[in-house]
């Protein structure tokens, strides 16, 4: 399925930290094509590109207080929409691992990062000075709990992270891309009802009946299974495997795959205005931290 990326990450306390709004990351494993609504998501190298920006602007802001900061994110990995969207598909990784992640795809290898990168838990004060709120977290009323100085200091507006936003030019039109979020979802569920990925889901579930597994769908099959255990069963094996023969057979990827690339086509076209806005700001965005990076 595809993977939404966000940028929120916790203290050692529990407690939510400041955090910007991320846009989803791009996706990309060379072999696969591209969907449509990828050309409004930032590429990992582009994020890694930004995130560097935002984190020396940011420790640049703290520097004048004279508080230490850290980035907040491990370094972004590339995953197409693509990969693993309509369950497994590469024969090879079904007959080794059946549904289980292979520990050197995209996938395992960003969450392995994540569980890797340990932030240092922030104080009260590195709190106030990269919010810019008194409390160090967001409340409903900000405008009562302004941090106005530290030390003496004036602490700008939003605190560092506000400013570090100003810098990227990431306030403003097209700021939200949540519109981008909901239209990759949305063309996953509509794809599932159409009729060409009705019938080829249908040829699937037969093909699998044939061969002595019983499943609805790809999915429904994934489901069957605990991937989250060590290693996977030979009853998991055979049946990835069977998964995979079967959606060769019944070319059920590219039916699906050519469902969703018409319904994001046609998306994309309703609503033009709005993901112009986005790729604008995006452009800005990574034209600004090619100042800052110089």
């Amino acid at each position: 399925m595809a993977i939404l990326v966000t940028a929120c990450s916790a203290t050692a306390t529990g407690s939510r930290q400041p955090a910007r709004s991320e846009p989803i990351l791009a996706q990309s494993n060379s072999s696969l094509p591209m969907l449509p609504i990828e050309s409004y998501m930032f590429s990992a190298k582009q994020t890694n590109f930004i995130d560097k920006a935002f984190s020396d602007v940011t420790r640049q802001c703290m520097a004048r207080f004279d508080l230490p900061y850290d980035s907040q994110h491990p370094p972004a990995i590339n995953v197409r929409l693509l990969d693993r969207r309509y369950g497994v598909t590469d024969a090879r990784s079904a007959a080794r691992y059946g549904y289980h992640l292979p520990p050197d795809s995209p996938q395992a290898v960003a969450q392995a990062q994540s569980e890797r990168h340990r932030s240092s838990p922030l104080g009260p004060d590195e709190l106030r000075v990269l919010s810019g709120l008194r409390s160090g977290v967001p409340v409903s009323r900000p405008s009562s709990q302004r941090a106005g100085s530290y030390r003496g200091v004036p602490i700008p507006e939003g605190g560092c992270f506000g400013e570090a936003r100003r810098a990227l030019d990431e306030n403003g039109p097209g700021e939200d891309f949540t519109l981008v979020h909901q239209l990759n979802v949305e063309s996953f569920n509509q794809s599932a009802t159409a009729p060409s990925v009705r019938a080829a889901v249908g040829q699937w579930s037969r093909c699998m009946s044939a061969t002595g597994y019983s499943h609805s769908d790809p999915l429904a099959a994934l489901a069957a299974f605990d991937i989250g255990t060590a290693a996977p069963s030979q009853q998991e094996l055979r049946t990835a495997e069977a998964d995979v023969r079967c959606k060769s057979r019944t070319h059920l990827v590219a039916a699906w795959t050519a469902a969703e690339v018409a319904i994001q086509n046609e998306s994309i076209r309703v609503n033009h205005a709005e993901l112009t806005l986005i790729r604008d700001r995006m452009d800005r965005q990574l034209r600004a931290a090619g100042s800052i990076n110089r």
